[in-house]
């Protein structure tokens, strides 16, 4: 897929900036390096992920949090660190999205509760957001949570 079709998938799943043909490289995501980033660097790699999941069809999950929610860095943080996710970053990505960093992102998905967990995969049509869970608690509750979703079809168990 070229750069330039990047541009029409990337915003239309997230509303995000577009890519330069330069930025638009796929590679892989380290969720632990990713934790440790600016905010504008978060958004970026929201992107990449994206593009990852767009071309290999390897799934996204993106925690939205906020600092207004100083529990919610921290849930992420712990996320990546229990077994499970370890576990589910075989197959799933794991990227972070500061709401402060993407107010565009926090209107079209209408996120009011912080950490929102937001799950995307490859679709038919591009990326599709296959769940979410609006303001998780703490890690445990986004692994449940994450353990619920089938990642190949459109719905979650309930």
């Amino acid at each position: 897929m070229s750069a330039r079709s990047w541009k029409r998938l990337i915003p239309a799943a997230l509303g995000l900036a577009t890519l330069t043909s330069a930025e638009a490289v796929v590679r892989p995501c380290c969720a632990q390096a990713i934790a440790e980033m600016s905010p504008a660097s978060k958004v970026a790699a929201v992107e990449r992920a994206l593009q990852i999941t767009q071309q290999t069809g390897r799934p996204t999950v993106v925690v939205a949090t906020s600092s207004s929610v100083p529990h919610s860095h921290q849930v992420y943080e712990k996320l990546l660190k229990l077994p499970k996710t370890r576990e589910l970053s075989q197959t799933i990505q794991f990227t972070e999205l500061p709401a402060e960093s993407s107010p565009e992102v926090v209107q079209r998905h209408r996120l009011t509760k912080f950490p929102t967990v937001l799950v995307f995969r490859k679709g038919a049509k591009g990326l599709e957001l296959v769940g979410r869970e609006d303001g998780v608690r703490d890690a445990y509750d986004a692994v449940g949570y994450l353990c619920t979703v089938d990642f190949r079809t459109n719905r979650t168990d309930p």
